[in-house]
């Protein structure tokens, strides 16, 4: 599995422009529906998150892994130059990370984040998570 990685801050990622597996899809599409760029619709899907109440965070099921320690976990091992199976399957038992947080480990590489010029290619949700659980770091593929 080598693939160029990059490590990012967070918070320079855009925010989703269609978060459309989320629990509040409907929300998000609705405040949307006369948005008519990518960008309009990052600033409303930014604004809904953030005004989220922890509850209504909790209802989604991206927000039920650690993604601190997930991405924490992820970056160690790009930097460890060794993102192979074996690496991966290694960090996830040595962290002793639980279902969840492995899954969000293991979808950076899996199914990994990257930028489409000024939207996220992939990763919307993963993206969104991140930012509302103020995850500093992550790695996405160049």
């Amino acid at each position: 599995m080598t693939r160029p990685w990059r490590v990012v801050d967070v918070a320079s990622l855009p925010w989703p422009h269609d978060p459309f597996r989320r629990h509040w899809v409907e929300r998000f599409r609705d405040a949307a529906a006369e948005a008519t760029t990518d960008a309009q619709r990052q600033e409303i899907v930014r604004d809904i998150a953030l005004g989220l109440t922890p509850v209504e965070v909790s209802a989604c099921s991206y927000h039920d892994a650690d993604w601190r320690t997930a991405a924490a976990t992820a970056i160690a091992v790009v930097e460890s130059g060794e993102a192979c199976w074996k690496a991966l399957d290694d960090a996830a038992r040595e962290t002793n990370l639980d279902d969840e947080t492995t899954e969000a480990f293991l979808s950076f590489f899996i199914e990994p984040i990257f930028v489409n010029g000024t939207s996220l290619g992939s990763g919307q949700h993963r993206v969104c998570a991140m930012k509302l659980a103020n995850v500093p770091r992550c790695p996405i593929e160049m």
